[in-house]
């Protein structure tokens, strides 16, 4: 009995996780700039939650796309102004703003530290600009 529980137990916590998540994306993002925060860096592959800037927050919507650094120009946006940064700067929970190229490859990001990226809207869904 106590193995049945745990087991079920175990679903459902399971379930609960996957409700809370993002879905990732397929849409074509080619061409286009996309803002969200960096939910996973895995060498150069970065998984980000999609969102738009809107004045000093970035609200991030329900879906997740997955990008490739492809020796991207990095600058570090704060609210004294824009700076050169390194691929060091793109770290877990930065909200970011990046320019797609062919087949999810990133070549120029910024890292916008002047954004709040507290605020979430899972109703939506965003294409990029």
């Amino acid at each position: 009995m106590k193995k049945i529980a745990a087991i079920v137990c175990t679903a459902l916590m399971t379930l609960s996780l996957a409700a809370c998540s993002a879905t990732v994306s397929t849409k074509d993002f080619t061409g286009k700039t996309v803002e969200g925060q960096v939910k996973s860096v895995n060498g150069s592959d970065v998984t980000v939650q999609l969102g738009e800037v809107d004045g000093s927050t970035l609200k991030m919507g329900n879906e997740a796309a997955e990008f490739v650094l492809d020796n991207p120009t990095v600058t570090v946006q704060d609210a004294s102004g824009s700076k050169e940064g390194s691929i060091s700067d793109v770290t877990q929970d930065s909200a970011v703003s990046f320019k797609v190229g062919k087949d999810k490859k990133v070549s120029d990001v910024t890292v916008r530290k002047d954004v709040d990226s507290t605020m979430t809207d899972m109703s939506k869904s965003y294409d990029g600009k």
